[in-house]
């Protein structure tokens, strides 16, 4: 199973406490299955550990339904939040003064950082779109893209990009055999 590191997960978590309370954490633990319950919530995590990307997903898919409108948006506002954290805090020398073309292309260097198997591909197909690709992660899970993309758009964003929209085209969950979106911008 592919797996993520922790980080993400751990701050989805502190973030859910803040603006939602300590109840809203117990109901979003109530809700997953026992596995992700147990991997997320009922052992003792350090940002470097390792999740299975399938129960960090569950976990966000419920966030979604329980404290959003069940339609993704909830969800991957929040994963904006997060993404825009960690790259203004711990990778953002890493991000400081840089071309999309040459952000996408760090981003793939980023992603044994957060994933335990496959690659990804960016490319800036033109100065206002560009694509993702990942590949070698075969049991990738439906929803996955609310992780990836709003991550994608806060990057892009960094160099000054604007109006970003990104479309999850090809997903493995779905039966291709990589992933792929395309991002649109101004």
């Amino acid at each position: 199973m592919t797996q993520l590191k922790a980080l993400s997960v751990l701050q989805t978590v502190e973030v859910v406490r803040r603006k939602h309370g300590d109840a809203a954490v117990e109901r979003m633990k109530a809700a997953l299955s026992p596995e992700a319950r147990r991997d997320i919530y009922e052992r003792l995590l350090v940002p470097t550990d390792w999740v299975d990307v399938q129960h960090a997903t569950e976990n966000l898919v419920i966030y979604d339904k329980l404290l959003g409108a069940g339609d993704g948006c909830a969800g991957q506002e929040l994963v904006r939040e997060l993404a825009a954290t960690q790259i203004s805090g711990v990778y953002r020398v890493l991000f400081a003064f840089t071309s999309a073309r040459s952000l996408l292309e760090k981003c793939a260097r980023l992603w044994p950082r957060y994933y335990d198997r496959g690659e990804s591909q960016g490319e800036m197909l033109s100065e206002n779109s560009a694509t993702l690709r990942i590949n070698g992660c075969p049991d990738l899970p439906r929803h996955h893209d609310w992780m990836i993309q709003p991550f994608v758009e806060i990057v892009l964003s960094r160099t000054g990009a604007k109006d970003i929209s990104g479309v999850h085209e090809k997903c493995v969950a779905l039966g291709d055999g990589y992933c792929l979106s395309k991002f649109q911008c101004r």
